[in-house]
This record gives C-alpha cells, structure tokens and sequence, in this order.
C-alpha cells in the first residue's frame, strides 16, 4: 500500500547518479577532494552570503553549503534530479537552466560562491568564465573542475576515446584554463591535482579556486598542499 508522500520520500532517500558513483572506491576518492576544496573555498569566503552551484544534480554539495549558512541557488538541466535538490534543500531556489543555456541566471555582483565541480559541458565553454565574473562580488570564488589533456591521464584517455569513437572529456589544458580566468579578472590562487603523482601539468584533472584580481590579500597555503 502506498501511502501519501511515499514517492517523494523514495525519490528524496534515492541516491542520483554521482551518490551512486561517491559509493564506489574512486568515487569516493574524487568526493573527499570535493568536500575538502568546497569546505575551504566557504571557509574564506567572507562574509557567508549568498552562493550558486551550477550543475547541483541532487543538491549534495549545496547541501553542505546551506548547513553551514549560504542562501543557495541551485541550477542544473534536469528537473527530475533537481526536483530531489528542492525536496532536500526547501529554501534554496532552485532554477531549471537548458543544456544550451550561455549565462547564468543570476544577478550581476550578487555572489560570494560559485561552484562547478564535474560540469564538463560548462567549464569547457566559451561563456562560463565571463559570466561567473559577472555574478561575483569583489573577492568572490568559484571552485571548478577541469580536465587536463596534457597530463598522461589526458592523453591515454583522449586517444582512447577516438578510437572507440566517444566524445573525450581531455579536450583543454591545464594552462588553457588558467588562461581565461586570467585574461577576466580571475586569479588562480589554489589547486589540487586529482590522480596525478607529479605536480602542475601531470596532474588529472586539477581543482581551480578562483577569486577577483585583489586576491593577493588571501593568504590560501593551506590549499596548496
């Protein structure tokens, strides 16, 4: 017998793709490096205020964010994951974008934090650095993920890709990365290499923080190690 609200308990207690994945041995590998890189991008971001995460599936890292005090806006191209994310997080507002979407739709400097952790389409894309210095305030992050087509990682994926015929996620480079940011306003002040035994260009893929150009008064060490 089904009970009223059963399914929407079901749907909110089902893990979404990437809880299935954090349960996995890499997975959760990958997911302690999020969670470092995103509870210290909240720890610096002063005052605590408002935040978006731009592909928050169902809402595990906006989650974290909202219980340590951001008012979160929650964006991703799938209503029925995102439909988990409101059932989750009730006082975030929760915006259906569309896979060809190129802003974000969020007012201009209204932002302390943004995160884009496992969102190849839009990292890769020609209008995301633009616009996240747009809704940022002064001194604003954003914490990212790219995949580095230099690293031997890269490129044994990448070859591989082609020959099965599959669209390659290594299709930019460490430096290209950084370059955008730069050439916007955007200083690349901490990184963390994921699956890379070397440092800087072997390193796959590397974590990005992101704040505006008077930066320097950060002291980010910590994030470096």
């Amino acid at each position: 017998m089904t009970h009223p609200g059963e399914s929407s308990a079901s749907a909110l207690l089902a893990p979404t793709y990437w809880e299935q994945v954090a349960e996995t041995r890499w997975g959760a590998y990958i997911t302690e490096i999020e969670r470092r890189a995103i509870e210290f991008a909240s720890s610096i971001a002063r005052p605590i205020e408002k935040a978006v995460e731009i592909g928050c599936e169902g809402g595990r890292w906006s989650k974290l964010l909202s219980d340590l005090g951001w008012g979160m806006t929650c964006i991703d191209v799938d209503e029925k994951v995102l439909q988990v994310c409101r059932e989750r997080i009730p006082e975030a507002v929760c915006l259906l974008s569309l896979p060809e979407a190129t802003s974000i739709p969020c007012e201009t400097t209204s932002l302390r934090l943004a995160l884009c952790v496992e969102v190849r389409p839009v990292m890769r894309s020609s209008w995301f650095f633009e616009e996240i210095t747009r809704v940022l305030l002064p001194g604003g992050l954003v914490v990212g993920v790219v995949w580095n087509n230099r690293s031997l990682r890269g490129v044994c994926s990448h070859i591989n890709s082609l020959r099965k015929g599959k669209v390659s996620t290594y299709t930019r480079s460490y430096s290209d990365g950084a370059g955008n940011s730069v050439r916007l306003d955007l200083s690349l002040f901490g990184r963390k290499g994921v699956a890379g035994s070397l440092s800087g260009a072997a390193a796959t893929p590397s974590w990005f923080l992101f704040f505006r150009a008077w930066s320097n008064a950060w002291d980010c060490e910590s994030c470096r190690r």
